[in-house]
């Protein structure tokens, strides 16, 4: 009598199932990180940008960081932003989440944090 070797069918429909939510869920989430790392970057370039000073409010900074955000098409929340203004310039520190569909009404969350000294 011969014995079955290799995988059933059954098993490789779970394994093209297993690999299909796999791919799903790095499409999904490699546009966050994307996004994140064009934050770092945003805020990188900001002390170069000739709107900048180290002395300007709080809410004229925010304003500056939403409009190169809204320019790189780059959605999130600046409700958590918090600007702690010093003698030598600011820090920011920011929260955000990420949020996107995986599949139906299931949805994946990224939560990040950035913090960012303007100083002399």
């Amino acid at each position: 009598m011969r014995r079955q070797r290799g995988l059933s069918i059954v098993s490789i429909l779970v394994v093209l199932f297993v690999g299909i939510l796999l791919v799903k869920g790095a499409i999904t989430l490699i546009p966050m990180y994307w996004d994140n790392k064009l934050i770092g970057t945003i805020l990188e370039s900001v002390p170069k940008d000739r709107e900048f000073s180290l002395d300007m409010r709080p809410k004229d900074f925010q304003r500056l960081l939403e409009a190169r955000l809204q320019d790189n098409n780059i959605k999130a929340s600046l409700d958590d932003l918090k600007i702690r203004k010093g003698n030598q310039g600011f820090t920011l520190d920011w929260t955000y989440e990420a949020r996107d569909t995986y599949l139906g009404n299931i949805d994946m969350v990224v939560r990040f944090q950035v913090q960012k000294d303007f100083t002399q």
